[in-house]
């Protein structure tokens, strides 16, 4: 009996908002137009309004009277803009699958879906 030489899939892992974009474009393929205009502006109220306050809110509420209270607002508070810039890039990709979703039926290959991905972090980037 012969044993295939089997090799573990090995890919280099990208950031956390890089895969989050490249799921929302994946998952924003398949829906329908109508579900892709849903998906798109749930990311965005998520990303952009309750992540921040949820975030500031427990920074406040627990920190209080604590001395590293002001390293964490630091540390934390300036990054809130990451998810800002996440959430335009996810509304993006999902309005863009939502205007394409309508016109064809087919869904998009990786390429392509990728393509998506980079030109909407750019373009996150420019309106952010």
């Amino acid at each position: 009996m012969a044993y295939r030489n089997y090799r573990k899939r090995h890919y280099r892992r990208k950031s956390m908002p890089a895969e989050l974009l490249r799921d929302t474009a994946s998952i924003a393929n398949n829906l329908p137009w109508q579900g892709c205009i849903v998906f798109g502006f749930s990311l965005f109220t998520l990303f952009y309004w309750i992540l921040p306050a949820l975030l500031t809110l427990y920074i406040d509420s627990t920190m209080e009277g604590n001395r590293f209270k002001v390293i964490a607002e630091a540390v934390i508070l300036r990054r809130l803009h990451w998810l800002d810039w996440i959430a335009i890039a996810c509304l993006i990709i999902s309005l863009f699958f939502a205007i394409r979703n309508y016109f064809t039926q087919s869904s998009m290959g990786y390429y392509g879906r990728s393509n998506v991905s980079f030109i909407s972090k750019i373009i996150a980037k420019f309106l952010d």
